[in-house]
């Protein structure tokens, strides 16, 4: 039950910075929508998302 649900802490850091990296390269090719400043929140919003997940997983991991 518990690695059940380490298994998804980890799926959903993964899948946020999945989505950093395709926000990371949207920032290098935006030409004039979506704004780059726009991108860059987004940017900084997934990668806080994704650590604050994969160190949950990480604690409960050490915690089990």
């Amino acid at each position: 039950m518990i690695a059940g649900f380490i298994f998804g802490l980890f799926s959903i850091s993964f899948m946020l910075f999945l989505g950093l990296f395709y926000t990371i390269i949207g920032i290098k090719r935006a030409v004039a929508y979506p704004p780059k400043m726009m991108l860059k929140r987004r940017a900084i919003a997934l990668a806080g998302g994704g650590a604050v997940f994969m160190l949950l997983g990480i604690y409960f991991t050490s915690a089990s």
